[in-house]
């Protein structure tokens, strides 16, 4: 599915990946835009409806860990910013 920033962001409970907090956990409802390796978020196994969760966060905006199907992926901020997810809770 192909969302636009607004849409993707205005329904409560939607954001980007880049926007969550360490611990926090969400279902991938779609991408805000398809040019920014589309290809590459499906051969790691990024696709809409997979539950995902922040590990850590490097300072400064740097890289994000992400919990994906059983495994850690590191993926750049700017790539995490065109992730729009859909929110399912916070864990402690």
């Amino acid at each position: 599915m192909r969302l636009n920033r607004n849409s993707a962001l205005n329904g409560v409970g939607f954001c980007t990946v880049s926007d969550l907090s360490p611990g926090c956990e969400g279902v991938i409802s779609g991408f805000l835009n398809r040019d920014v390796a589309l290809r590459r978020f499906r051969e790691m196994g990024l696709v809409e409806g997979t539950g995902v969760r922040v590990v850590r966060k490097a300072p400064f905006r740097g890289a994000i860990e992400i919990a994906v199907r059983g495994a850690r992926l590191s993926i750049r901020n700017e790539a995490a910013s065109q992730i729009a997810v859909r929110l399912v809770g916070e864990l402690e």
